[in-house]
């Protein structure tokens, strides 16, 4: 999209303007250092614009319109932006500001100036964000979609790392079929006219109704190769075969109200229904945290068994990529990561017909950013069996430990059902 580009020597609409000068500028976005002004028609605008990362975007919509911020997945995102509605009196700064969740999280100092609600036709708007963004009047602000970026976007097959998608073309690789970001290799039987899929799979799975999900440990492993080549060979008996069913544990029940401070978020029952095995100790896990209007301590996760409450062991934040988040203060969807838990002194092993409930604690900082947004949280468990051998965000969200030390392998029946604690509402 053509658009007019400008050098300026400073930006008068930084967030310092509005009176919190010594907090913003050693925080503010990239972006505001930048010299590049992109100025949208309301033509321009209505048709569909990207607004650039790092860069300074000014757009408008022609009158009668009206447009909402964001689509809502973008508004309760973790993601960083920022709008400024112009009020015609600059350089005093007295128009409305709009500051997203993501930016409200690193400076909560901000609530009091954000009253914006929408884009309204006529006006012009000054927009700052860390990534691309889409705009047009009418929808407001949306993600860019492309490939690449690790979310799976109308009319992609998949947008993953894993083996079997191609990350240039977001399609399957031949010899690949991948469904819901899930790619497996596709294995022809002969004389049947039908497949099955290998079990070493990579799955980003969806968010689904809540359900109790079966894992089973294996001493036994195979690799990727060996479970290849014995896909179409009669199935052996497997030795020491565990099973474990995993259930929300969480006495409060849905819809009870968004708790403030210290607060056992997520509980989890790993109960063992087999008797002819011998024990597994849970040694790492991958909690999915889903907020909306919230903002949650970062740096201050814990994980513990509910018999022991005072053995506890710090837990971290991480992006859905991965990677570490290092702020202090947390919004949004994100992943939790407990890790070392029976070597770090964690009480995890399941005996045989035995429980164990695990929990996960947080601190909520603010249970409400908004007044007029809907708060939520809730907690996960995702790919608690999948068997590829490898434990992380696109592999296993949980391992487990023999009684010798030795990994063991986890299966999940059925494989791609989430399991969901307390929904907490407000």
């Amino acid at each position: 999209m053509k658009h007019r580009q400008k050098m300026i020597l400073s930006i008068g609409l930084a967030l310092g303007s509005v009176g919190i000068v010594s907090v913003v500028q050693t925080h503010r976005l990239p972006g505001q250092l930048s010299p590049q002004i992109n100025v949208f028609s309301a033509v321009e605008s209505g048709n569909g614009i990207t607004i650039r990362a790092d860069q300074h975007n000014i757009v408008t919509c022609s009158e009668n319109t009206s447009s909402p911020i964001a689509i809502a997945p973008l508004q309760s995102s973790i993601m960083r932006f920022w709008v400024y509605e112009y009020s015609s009196l600059e350089p005093q700064v007295t128009g409305k500001f709009y500051i997203s969740p993501g930016e409200m999280a690193i400076h909560p100092e901000y609530t009091a100036i954000d009253t914006l609600r929408g884009f309204s036709g006529g006006k012009r708007y000054y927009i700052m964000s860390e990534t691309d963004l889409l705009f047009r009047c009418g929808k407001g602000l949306s993600k860019s979609a492309m490939c690449g970026d690790g979310i799976l976007d109308r009319g992609e097959v998949c947008d993953t790392e894993s083996d079997g998608c191609n990350q240039s073309t977001c399609t399957a690789q031949d010899g690949y079929i991948c469904t819901e970001n899930a790619c497996t290799i596709f294995i022809p039987n002969l004389g049947t006219g039908e497949a099955e899929a290998a079990t070493n799979e990579v799955n980003v799975s969806t968010v689904q109704e809540p359900a109790t999900t079966a894992v089973a440990l294996s001493s036994v492993h195979a690799s990727p190769r060996e479970e290849m080549q014995h896909s179409t060979q009669p199935q052996q008996p497997q030795r020491n075969l565990t099973t474990i069913e995993v259930s929300n544990a969480n006495m409060d029940p849905d819809g009870s109200a968004v708790p403030t401070g210290v607060y056992p978020l997520g509980v989890f029952r790993f109960s063992a229904v087999s008797t002819n095995t011998s024990p597994a100790s849970l040694e790492n896990i991958l909690f999915t945290i889903e907020t909306a209007n919230v903002v949650i301590g970062a740096q201050e996760f814990q994980f513990y068994n509910l018999r022991k409450p005072d053995e506890k062991i710090a837990c971290t934040s991480l992006y859905s990529s991965g990677d570490p988040f290092l702020s202090q203060q947390i919004s949004g969807k994100f992943i939790v990561r407990c890790a070392h838990l029976s070597t770090g002194g964690i009480s995890t092993m399941i005996l045989a017909n035995e429980h164990a409930d695990f929990v996960l604690e947080g601190n909520v900082l603010q249970s409400q950013l908004s007044s007029t947004g809907n708060s939520n949280i809730r907690i996960s468990l995702e790919r608690l069996g999948q068997q590829n051998g490898m434990f992380g965000i696109f592999g296993s969200r949980t391992e487990w430990l023999e009684p010798s030390g030795e990994s063991r392998t986890i299966r999940i029946l059925p494989a791609l059902e989430p399991v969901f604690s307390t929904q907490y509402s407000l």
